[in-house]
């Protein structure tokens, strides 16, 4: 017998969506590459899964984008003095 834990919100089984997650064409998986909280989120969820390695690369990335996101607006505040 189904219940309704065994769907998701679309009716599709759970085991599948599982599997089409997976896939790199999948929605869910894109990411914008130049979001530092995207990379940052990654990375925590990386480290919750003890991905180490994996987690360390993503929090890398996002303190890079960070940095340089501070430095522009470093920049734009020195521009209008």
């Amino acid at each position: 017998m189904k219940t309704a834990k065994d769907e998701d919100a679309q009716g599709r089984p759970i085991a599948e969506c599982r599997a089409c997650r997976k896939s790199p064409s999948h929605p869910k998986t894109k990411m914008d590459s130049n979001n530092y909280q995207a990379h940052l989120l990654l990375g925590k969820a990386y480290q919750r899964m003890g991905r180490e390695d994996d987690a360390k690369r993503q929090f890398d990335m996002s303190r890079a984008l960070l940095n340089d996101k501070q430095a522009a607006v470093e920049s734009l505040f020195e521009m209008q003095r």
